[in-house]
């Protein structure tokens, strides 16, 4: 049902987000094999559902319509699946570590690999921009924002693209339920031991990346713990790269989809060639 919504043209996904809108209260969503669920439609549901967590509960899997494998569920359960007072302890610790001073040397960074992949391009007459620019500018981002050496990007990418689309790992030839559940879990292990590895490195010598900032952010005598921290990454990977490559990649198809209105547009400072 999602791959057909999403595959249908943007007025039509428009025209029932509108009808969804419209509608009066809570909106039942059917599902084979389950119970279905409720989707919340308009703002007062959802903020009185984000203030009754005791109702409304975030816990196991807030953000996902599926359990995780079995045996990956302790990878899993960072902060979007929490409810206070957990959630509020991870958050303090974790926003403790995003300083002014960490934030501007983030920016900085982004802004010398975007003027660094955005100038390769000159050369090339057409390239694939999810291989050349969306990929590697968020990928490299959170890499360089955790502290994570780039040699290392060999021996983690396969463990994170197969954590980042754990529903494509269907595709792959497994013998059964049981081996495809050991396959993800040995990535889910895999992306953890690698940073609880350096988080160790970083308590002994802290350095300027968000790692070390975040094994030494102290709240109220508080410390994140291995899995907390390893929670983190995984939430940090697909929150920060899936659904920002998503959107540079979406948002350059409907620039030029729509590239006659945004040259004709006389609020708009740039020219497009």
């Amino acid at each position: 049902m999602t791959a057909w919504f999403w595959a249908r043209p943007p007025a039509v996904r428009d025209d029932l987000f509108a009808e969804l809108r419209a509608t009066d209260g809570p909106v039942f969503c059917p599902r084979e094999g389950t119970a279905g669920f409720y989707a919340l439609t308009r703002h007062t549901d959802v903020v009185e559902a984000a203030r009754n967590p005791g109702v409304f509960s975030s816990e196991p899997t807030a953000v996902r319509l599926d359990e995780l494998p079995a045996g990956t569920e302790k990878y899993g359960g960072s902060m979007e699946s929490m409810d206070d007072p957990r959630h509020a302890r991870l958050r303090r610790i974790i926003s403790g570590a995003f300083t002014p001073r960490v934030l501007a040397r983030f920016e900085a960074d982004i802004q010398e690999r975007v003027t660094h992949l955005v100038g390769g391009l000159a050369d090339r007459r057409e390239s694939d921009f999810v291989e050349t620019v969306s990929t590697p500018l968020t990928l490299g981002t959170v890499f360089s924002m955790m502290g994570i050496p780039l040699a290392a990007s060999e021996e983690l990418m396969p463990a994170v693209n197969i954590v980042l689309a754990i529903s494509d790992s269907g595709n792959l030839d497994f013998q059964g339920p049981e081996e495809r559940e050991a396959f993800i879990k040995e990535k889910f292990a895999v992306m953890h031991g690698f940073v609880t590895g350096l988080a160790g490195a970083r308590r002994e010598r802290p350095g300027e990346d968000l790692i070390s900032a975040l094994v030494n952010a102290n709240v109220d005598g508080e410390f994140l713990t291995d899995l907390e921290l390893g929670r983190f990454f995984t939430l940090l990977i697909a929150a920060g790269v899936e659904t920002t490559r998503h959107a540079l990649s979406h948002g350059i198809h409907l620039l030029t989809q729509n590239l006659f209105a945004w040259e004709t547009n006389s609020s708009s400072p740039w020219t497009a060639h």
